[in-house]
């Protein structure tokens, strides 16, 4: 139906040919529609220079295209959200094409090609400021700022530097817990409790009697446990190690913690489990912000296990 909309509005169809292909598209199974369409003109940004220009009305095109994908489930709400704010600032077949190289199957090829390297360097972006949002140094508003300014093509050193400093006027209000952030300026972080240091214990026993964990990788972290001064000492004991199927943050045998309040070190493995997941496909971007949100706000163990339910094992 995209094609056929670009058709009319690049005014090569009458109106009458054109409620009749909306109606024969309509009607004519998935496999049948390039040939309905075969002789109308679409926008091939594979098979013209990457630096031919764009107008608007490619730009719609590839706009209608990134929601169809979405529609089709094979992009999420959310990368179809920054997709659209790309493809709307978009000036030539290069800016357009890059949004597609991981949608369409065919032109995963173009990946390697140095023209594109530009486009992908600026949606590696992307990634950058997705994990400065996860680690809770960039409040929603920011993201959805640094995103624009990227789009419209503002120099990636200068963005990189914004967003590295620590200055910055747009720090969300409700961040991590300091002494769960491993990166900006030091604070002082929680202290280790004995509590804390016997269920980091008892999950490196979990992990070596499932096979997680080797003898002398055991042994090893084990003194790490009980030599930790603080929660993020506690915390880079675990922080790397594959995650079982089942809930590793409530204790297996009862119940009783679900309203206990959360620990440090149970948020932050929540937060690497979360990064695990996204960084294997198990989630996608909006899935991955959502459940974000609850870890980063969850007050208690039943809270912040709504965060990590169902997810495959890291």
């Amino acid at each position: 139906m995209a094609v056929v909309d670009f058709a009319l509005a690049r005014g090569l169809l009458d109106q009458d040919r054109y409620e009749d292909l909306r109606q024969a598209v309509a009607k004519a199974d998935y496999q049948d529609l390039p040939a309905v369409v075969a002789d109308l003109p679409a926008p091939r940004w594979d098979a013209v220079p990457v630096t031919t220009p764009v107008d608007d009305l490619q730009r719609e095109f590839a706009i209608t295209l990134l929601d169809i994908a979405a529609q089709y489930d094979v992009l999420s709400g959310a990368d179809r959200k920054w997709r659209t704010a790309f493809a709307a600032r978009a000036r030539t077949a290069a800016d357009l094409l890059v949004l597609f190289l991981d949608v369409e199957p065919h032109l995963r090829r173009r990946r390697n090609d140095p023209a594109m390297l530009a486009g992908l360097e600026r949606l590696a972006f992307v990634s950058e400021i997705l994990q400065a949002r996860g680690r809770g140094g960039l409040s929603r508003e920011g993201f959805d700022s640094f995103l624009d300014r990227a789009a419209l093509g503002e120099d990636l050193d200068t963005l990189r530097a914004e967003l590295d400093s620590p200055n910055r006027d747009d720090q969300p209000r409700t961040a991590r817990p300091a002494g769960l952030v491993f990166t900006g300026p030091a604070v002082a972080d929680p202290p280790a409790l004995d509590l804390d240091r016997a269920r980091i214990a008892k999950y490196l026993e979990q992990a070596l009697s499932e096979g997680r964990l080797g003898p002398g990788e055991h042994a090893a972290r084990t003194i790490l446990v009980w030599s930790a001064t603080t929660a993020r000492d506690l915390a880079k004991v675990v922080v790397d190690l594959p995650l079982p199927a089942d809930e590793p943050l409530r204790d297996p045998s009862s119940n009783q913690r679900a309203d206990h309040l959360v620990s440090p070190v149970e948020r932050q493995t929540a937060f690497d489990w979360l990064d695990r997941a996204m960084a294997g496909g198990a989630l996608t971007l909006w899935e991955y912000e959502t459940r974000l949100d609850v870890a980063v706000r969850a007050r208690t163990v039943r809270e912040l296990a709504r965060a990590t339910a169902h997810l495959p094992p890291g």
